[in-house]
């Protein structure tokens, strides 16, 4: 890939990504309430990775880049978690990451 064609598919992959945070930034501030500060932060760290994910199969051939990123969120979240997360160091995380991703889901249903 070019120095002008990757320039112009991070700037894509940007776009995709700011989008699909602004899906999911009034979601942060309702789990705010009452939480303590770790667990926000590791709350953060597993919407972090749910968008490594979704990041990570744009690059895939056939991905449809004209999605809304509301479409797109919900196409990988459900009631029984987020898409399998390769980098999860341990059962645990996995576990967490998935319910966070439940919570994002029946966030985006309800809203």
């Amino acid at each position: 890939m070019g120095g002008n064609n990757r320039a112009l598919y991070c700037e894509r992959e940007y776009d995709r990504g700011a989008g699909c945070g602004k899906t999911a930034r009034p979601l942060v501030h309702l789990i705010e309430k009452g939480r303590a500060r770790s667990t926000l932060k590791k709350q953060g760290d597993y919407l972090w990775a749910l968008g490594g994910e979704i990041i990570r199969d744009m690059r895939e051939p056939g991905f449809d880049e004209n999605r809304l990123a509301y479409d797109l969120v919900l196409s990988y979240v459900d009631n029984l978690g987020g898409p399998y997360w390769r980098h999860a160091s341990c059962e645990e995380d996995l576990c967490q990451y998935d319910s966070v991703c439940r919570a994002l889901y029946q966030f985006l249903k309800n809203k």
